[in-house]
Parts: structure tokens; C-alpha cells; sequence
């Protein structure tokens, strides 16, 4: 018995736009804000 070329997968309603959405370019970019942070400078988060 082959194994090796068995697939699982998922489907629904939107998936093909689902799709499409997170391929699109991103027109957005996510700064911090220190000052609504909680422990900014400790978390060594992004640093």
C-alpha cells in the first residue's frame, strides 16, 4: 500500500476569496506604541 500520496484537506463556502484576500498585497503596517504597552522595554519583543 502507498502512503506516501495521500492528501487531506478543507473546504468551504469563500475559500477561493479567502484566498485571494490573504494574497493581496498588505496596505497597512503595524508600529509599536510604547506608551499603551505593558512592559515595553523588558519583553525583548521585536528587539
Amino acid at each position: 500500500m502507498d502512503t506516501g500520496r495521500e492528501r487531506y484537506g478543507m473546504n468551504w463556502p469563500g475559500k477561493a476569496d479567502c484566498f485571494a484576500a490573504i494574497q493581496a498585497p498588505s496596505m497597512a503596517t503595524l508600529r509599536p506604541v510604547p506608551e499603551e504597552s505593558i512592559a515595553f522595554e523588558s519583553t525583548q519583543n521585536g528587539h
